[in-house]
């Protein structure tokens, strides 16, 4: 996303002073014809070369803002290799159980408690350079193993509320608290006991399908068991065996023997990779646009039965899966506007059941005009 957006402006810049330096050529060209000092047959030779000229610098200017895009992203990347990571504070609730060395940092490993409490606390959010703000004194209580879903429109907040569980950014005003403690002051290693997370835009490594599925957790990248099972709970435990070589299969075209794989496919790598994780909660973010409505929704039911000993916080457009979540925050220009189960909901006939009524209809009316066809 860094490289495209920067090669972008970059392109952009170089195509403007081309357009610019052409403009005052033939600017340049015009005057010298009317002053007579350029032949008129000049002129027309140099006007008939000058789509070729045009197509020609279209090229260099490309180039030149990939090459220097690249170097910004070299020169970011080094800049992040340099950062110190910060060890934060285990004092606290959030700490308890888990073990420290000598310097009281927590270890590589730690032995995590078995239940995290996250409390978000009137938070109010802003992207950093604007000003508008995108959620507004936002409060909710997560308990353990507690299956939670976000609905709302395109734009209501509810991505960016998972983006600040992630400890992404941090809140502007409020408090987001692990056992009582500040999220932003816990420990980067203990993080991802907490929290695994599955964003719309997921990698597709081109790596075997067990380290796909490995990398989240790397130490046990190459524990086939542990691998099967993540691919069970995300429900993909079938492409082993639908893929030739299974784990041991490379994806992508990075080696000759590479196998391709769906949109719908990859997405359950990348719900795998989560399930590998250490995290006791799993947090969703529309990872399933590429599977059809039915198959999500039955993904998502067999999910919370088989994740019976963690939570997860599911944001899904498509409201026939949050209907398996314990309970349904719902979000309206980055305000909680309801809260409860489904059942609960739908009966208090708010904007939910609008909601939810509205896809319903709309599903129903593409199911019969399939079977008109």
């Amino acid at each position: 996303i860094l490289g495209s957006r920067i090669q972008e402006k970059y392109y952009m810049l170089n195509l403007l002073l081309m357009l610019l330096w052409l403009a005052a050529l033939v600017g340049l060209l015009l005057e010298r014809l009317s002053a007579g000092t350029v032949a008129f047959s000049l002129f027309t030779t140099l006007l008939g070369v000058y789509p070729a000229l045009t197509g020609y610098l279209n090229t260099l200017s490309y180039y030149l803002s990939s090459l220097g895009g690249e170097f910004l992203i070299i020169q970011a990347l080094s800049e992040f290799e340099a950062f110190e990571e910060e060890d934060g504070t285990l004092d606290g609730p959030a700490a308890e159980g888990v073990k420290r060395d000598s310097s009281g940092v927590c270890s590589p490993t730690p032995e995590v408690p078995a239940g995290y409490e996250i409390k978000v606390s009137h938070v109010d959010f802003c992207y950093p350079g604007t000003d508008r703000l995108v959620l507004k004194d936002v409060s909710f209580t997560l308990n353990p193993r507690e299956t939670l879903a976000f609905a709302g429109a395109n734009g209501s907040g509810k991505s960016t509320m998972v983006k600040l569980l992630c400890g992404l950014y941090r809140p502007v005003n409020g408090h987001i608290l692990v056992n009582g403690t500040e999220m932003e002051k816990l420990s980067p290693r203990l993080r991802p006991h907490i929290f695994s997370a599955v964003f719309q835009d997921y990698e597709c490594y081109s790596l075997t399908m067990g380290e796909n599925v490995g990398l989240g957790h790397p130490a046990e990248i190459e524990n086939p068991e542990m691998i099967r099972e993540a691919l069970k709970e995300a429900g993909a435990e079938k492409l082993e065996k639908e893929v030739t070589g299974g784990l041991s299969a490379n994806l992508n075209h990075l080696e000759e023997n590479g196998v391709s794989l769906s949109g719908g496919q990859w997405q359950r790598l990348a719900i795998a990779r989560a399930c590998m994780g250490q995290g006791q909660y799993l947090l969703l973010d529309e990872p399933t646009a590429s599977i059809d409505p039915v198959a999500e929704s039955r993904m998502y039911r067999d999910f919370v039965r088989i994740l019976e000993g963690r939570g997860a916080v599911i944001v899904s457009h498509r409201l026939a899966s949050a209907m398996f979540a314990d309970r349904i925050l719902v979000f309206d220009q980055g305000k909680i506007v309801e809260s409860g189960s489904h059942a609960e909901l739908m009966q208090r006939g708010g904007l939910y059941r609008e909601m939810f009524e509205k896809q319903a209809a709309w599903y129903q009316e593409e199911k019969e005009g399939g079977e008109g066809v």
